[in-house]
């Protein structure tokens, strides 16, 4: 039977083009198969890992140690899908302190107005002498040293005072509970508290470590050198030069009133060593050593009891005081030294 040529020719072309539909399905079933399989392989958000991307640090509390190595000096951030979180080492403190501490002649030791005080974790000490004269000035020493020690490395002295003044108020307000509302006490509370400041901190300045030193007042801060014979030799002094005089008139301090600093923070750096080492001291015992007090002079011939004990300290107070050389004041010492028992605190 002969066969239509149309057809054919239609029956030609269907089965050609159902040829090519299913090549097109099959390769589009393939393609859909693979991005399957790559989805598959992908973890879910909550499965991510996080990743550490090492970032230069510009300057952190101090990790106590005489110089950083490369790796150490990099903060991790930890970065997931939803947060960030920030990790910077702790490492071993390098100095400890030691404090000394006297009050002056008839006063019980909960009258002494000086204070010291130490944070071995962030390499930061604190000395401050309360001024007798006015009101609490115990409390108040206490107060804006230990905030001092235990806030960040930038915080201005004046900040910290100004924060301290309400716990102050507070710590006021309990001792006069028992007082008459017309007291004279009451009215030298009025006039507020104020105090002599001397802080010492480790910090980092790039990839090198140095001891930020600020004082307000006669304070003293005396750096130090360990040398190979053991002893301690004076290198610097401040915020007094070795050669120069402490005044006698009232010196600048630290106030409850505003604007809370009324006179200029004296401020200055020592590039960390591993040899460098610290005594600070109140005015008292300031004023008896500074005119011996000579580059290379070895501290323990002027400070004996460095290192021994708080009894050892009272007794070289009271032979000071029994030959007129010490002043009758509280009397207060901060060793900061690498060789060192687990500090103690002293207020």
């Amino acid at each position: 039977m002969p066969v239509d040529s149309s057809s054919l020719e239609t029956f030609i072309q269907g089965a050609l083009t159902a040829v090519a539909l299913g090549f097109i399905i099959g390769a589009v079933r393939d393609q859909l198969s693979l991005n399957r399989a790559s989805l598959a392989e992908q973890p879910h958000p909550s499965e991510l890992v996080e990743t550490s991307i090492p970032v230069p640090i510009e300057m952190q509390p101090a990790r106590p140690e005489a110089r950083p190595s490369e790796s150490e000096s990099l903060v991790s951030i930890s970065r997931t899908q939803n947060s960030v979180a920030h990790y910077i080492p702790t490492l071993p403190s390098r100095l400890s302190s030691r404090h000394f501490t006297v009050p002056r002649i008839g006063d019980s030791p909960a009258e002494n107005c000086d204070a010291s005080v130490s944070n071995d974790s962030h390499q930061a000490f604190a000395i401050a002498d309360g001024a007798s004269q006015s009101f609490n000035s115990g409390d108040w020493a206490r107060l804006i040293i230990k905030d001092w020690v235990n806030d960040e490395p930038t915080t201005d002295i004046a900040v910290v005072a100004e924060r301290c003044v309400p716990v102050w108020h507070q710590l006021s307000d309990k001792a006069l509970e028992s007082l008459p509302p017309d007291s004279l006490v009451r009215e030298k509370m009025a006039g507020g508290s104020s105090a002599t400041f001397g802080g010492l901190r480790l910090i980092w300045q790039g990839s090198d470590l140095y001891w930020q030193i600020t004082t307000v007042g006669d304070v003293l801060v005396v750096a130090t050198q360990r040398k190979s014979d053991g002893e301690r030799y004076v290198l610097r002094t401040y915020p007094f030069s070795i050669g120069a005089t402490i005044g006698t008139g009232t010196p600048h301090q630290v106030s409850t009133k505003p604007p809370f600093l009324y006179h200029t923070v004296n401020t200055a750096i020592e590039r960390d060593s591993p040899d460098l080492e610290f005594v600070m001291m109140t005015d008292a015992v300031a004023r008896r050593i500074f005119g011996e007090l000579t580059r290379n002079t070895n501290i323990r011939n002027l400070l004996p009891f460095l290192n021994e004990d708080q009894q050892a300290f009272a007794e070289w107070v009271d032979s000071q005081r029994q030959i007129n050389a010490l002043d009758d004041d509280d009397s207060t010492v901060l060793n900061i030294s690498m060789y060192l028992s687990v500090a103690t605190e002293a207020s």
